[in-house]
């Protein structure tokens, strides 16, 4: 009668739906005659089993093993260990194997479990933060509002981060790395949820959707590498000077265009939690440094723009005004800064006819000097006015070498012409 009472239980219990809260497994008594021992050590193997932090649905026939090892102990011929391993089987082992098979104990059954992740997932689908219409330029109410939603979704993450965490630790059968295809459907999708809501894949997440509507200035970013480049190198030639000063000016204009991003950038940072506004708040911090920065490298430099030395000459003086007359208006000045030569060389190209190339030779001969002038206007349309220097007072320096063709190919014959022209801004007052 016992016998069919303890096969019955075991059946039954291991069916029966809902969650068993168990303790950890105690180890099963030790036999006191040779009667019990095979019992025992079936005892100790599932004691094992259960110690190892084996998945127990991963076993296969459950039922039918633990029905013959009821059988088994029950035919046990000493009474003590009978009753011992009986007690031990039916009190302690079976609820712990029931509580296994029914979920994970504390914390629900497969199905609610299920229930939770897919919820889950799909809340924090729904919470992350959508890029409005209107981004980057947002009000500062769209901009709380956004901060706000990436707080939501980071709490709820962190909330199911610690669950996951929590249910790993706790579910052998949701650690337990199933073979392809043999997952079992209410454990399926667990390791996707684990890995969405680790702390840097939510990060990457968050700073993805920010980065969407975070406004940016490339000027800030351009004036610092400008500063970079010219803190221990000065210019020494006047193309040096040109690249500096129109780079300076270019960065400092943009930099007044952008003063909606550092308006927009402090509402960011104060809507934002502290650790993620580090790097915005050392941007809005360096913004002053770069514009004076920049500001003051223009105008120390600009004040050491001079012309070249003048260099007499008369066929070069009467070629030199008729071509600049030519080429420029409002000449404030002008200078020879090399005397002529007369070039005469042979050069090589490459000429295709009927599908074939070749190479020929030519002569080139010209004449030719250098010569600078200076133009009262802006050097570009785009300039502004800088810190200490009006853009009223900046004139342009340009320079080159006249050239006079007699020989040569795909060049103008006999007439003067500018070329290798280049232009650097420079003080009225010192032309």
């Amino acid at each position: 009668m016992r016998l069919t009472v303890i096969i019955l239980f075991v059946a039954s219990s291991l069916a029966t739906p809902g969650l068993v809260t168990a303790a950890p497994l105690d180890a099963p008594p030790a036999a006191t005659s040779r009667y019990g021992a095979a019992a025992q050590r079936q005892l100790a193997r599932w004691h094992r089993f259960f110690d190892g932090g084996n998945c127990l649905i991963a076993e296969r026939r459950v039922v039918p093993k633990l029905t013959r090892l009821g059988k088994l102990i029950a035919r046990v011929r000493d009474r003590r260990d009978r009753f011992n391993m009986l007690a031990y089987f039916n009190q302690k082992l079976i609820i712990h194997a029931n509580a296994q098979l029914k979920g994970v104990p504390g914390m629900g059954s497969w199905k609610q479990l299920d229930d939770r992740r897919a919820a889950s997932v799909a809340k924090l689908r729904g919470l992350l933060p959508k890029k409005p219409a209107s981004a980057p330029k947002l009000s500062s109410a769209q901009i709380r509002q956004f901060a706000g939603a990436v707080k939501a979704y980071r709490a709820r993450a962190a909330a199911d981060h610690k669950f996951v965490t929590a249910l790993f630790k706790r579910s052998p059968c949701h650690r337990k790395n199933w073979p392809g295809g043999s997952t079992p459907k209410h454990l399926a999708g667990f390791r996707h949820w684990q890995r969405d809501v680790l702390p840097r894949e939510v990060d990457d997440r968050l700073n993805k959707a920010l980065k969407q509507v975070m406004p940016r200035s490339s000027a800030h970013t351009r004036g610092e590498g400008f500063l970079k480049q010219w803190a221990n190198k000065l210019p020494s030639r006047q193309a040096d000077y040109g690249e500096l000063l129109r780079a300076a000016v270019g960065i400092y204009r943009d930099l007044q265009k952008d003063t909606w991003v550092f308006d927009a950038l402090k509402v960011w940072s104060e809507a934002l939690p502290k650790a993620q506004t580090v790097i915005i708040r050392e941007t809005l911090a360096s913004v002053a440094r770069v514009r004076d920065g920049v500001a003051a490298k223009y105008a120390k430099h600009i004040a050491e723009v001079r012309p070249s030395k003048r260099v007499r000459g008369g066929r070069e003086a009467r070629a030199g005004r008729r071509l600049v007359r030519k080429r420029f208006r409002r000449v404030a000045g002008w200078r020879v800064t090399a005397r002529m030569k007369r070039v005469k060389r042979t050069k090589t190209a490459v000429v295709k006819k009927r599908g074939r190339s070749y190479a020929i030779k030519y002569t080139e001969a010209f004449n030719a000097f250098s010569l600078e002038a200076v133009v009262k206007q802006k050097p570009y349309k785009w300039f502004i006015d800088m810190p200490g220097v009006a853009v009223k007072d900046v004139c342009a320096l340009h320079w080159g070498r006249a050239r006079y063709y007699t020989r040569g190919r795909k060049v103008k014959l006999r007439r003067w012409q500018l070329e290798s022209h280049m232009m650097t801004p420079m003080l009225c007052q010192h032309k």
